[in-house]
């Protein structure tokens, strides 16, 4: 339960993320159980992160103390030899544990973690998803794919996704992000953010909400922040 975004342009990306963890038991409504969770995050070192939507817990360890080592141990170098070398080391550190979450609950169906930023060998930003798919209750998929200039993924994600095929306004379109700055982007994912809690409420569903963060990433660094957005009019 989930809402992740993200706009890459040639020298940038930022990703868009909910804050809450939802806990689903069988034959019982879905309750809220945390509403300030980070589901970004940074490498110190370089110029890419990684995000995540669906589980918030792998094994007995959330995903933040997960990545606290995977990232600066395993990814931080695979960073020097490109995109496909870290997504392979990503693969590498968390199919064990993902796919073991997965296979562990009946209401567990999907995982996934999106590899954004700026690396070596490449012309520009890049955002790549890997995800782990429950197809049996004993088998579980994974596989990598590069994503657009506009992306959306996490069950909110459906509130979103008529606007990859038509201009969100004459103002925000998909197509323009590849060329403008990152104020643009930045703009672009907080309407597309606001318009998704509008057509929530109205559904009357909970599937993503909380402390709002986003993540801005340019060569310079990266700059992670909680952002306040309301529900479009």
């Amino acid at each position: 339960m989930s809402l992740l975004l993200g706009a890459r342009a040639k020298n940038h990306v930022v990703l868009l993320t909910d804050g809450i963890s939802i806990t689903q038991n069988p034959g019982k409504k879905p309750q809220v159980a945390e509403t300030g969770l980070v589901k970004i995050f940074p490498s110190k070192t370089r110029p890419f992160a990684l995000a995540h939507h669906g589980e918030n817990r792998l094994g007995t360890l959330p995903v933040e103390k997960v990545l606290e080592n995977l990232i600066p141990q395993h990814l931080d170098p695979a960073w020097r030899t490109g995109l496909n070398r870290t997504i392979a080391r990503t693969i590498d550190g968390l199919d064990s544990s993902v796919s073991q979450r997965l296979k562990a609950g009946d209401q567990r169906k999907v995982s996934g973690f999106w590899v954004a930023g700026l690396f070596p060998c490449t012309e520009i930003a890049e955002i790549a998803e890997v995800i782990w798919i429950k197809s049996s209750a004993a088998r579980v998929r994974v596989t990598a794919k590069p994503l657009g200039d506009l992306s959306a993924g996490g069950s909110g994600a459906k509130y979103v996704t008529e606007f990859f095929g038509k201009p969100f306004d004459e103002k925000f379109s998909y197509k323009k992000i590849m060329n403008e700055p990152a104020e643009y982007s930045i703009d672009f994912l907080k309407k597309l953010y606001a318009h998704a809690l509008k057509a929530q409420k109205d559904a009357g569903e909970t599937l993503f909400g909380g402390t709002a963060r986003m993540a801005l990433i340019t060569e310079d660094g990266i700059d992670l922040d909680a952002v306040e957005i309301e529900p479009a009019p």
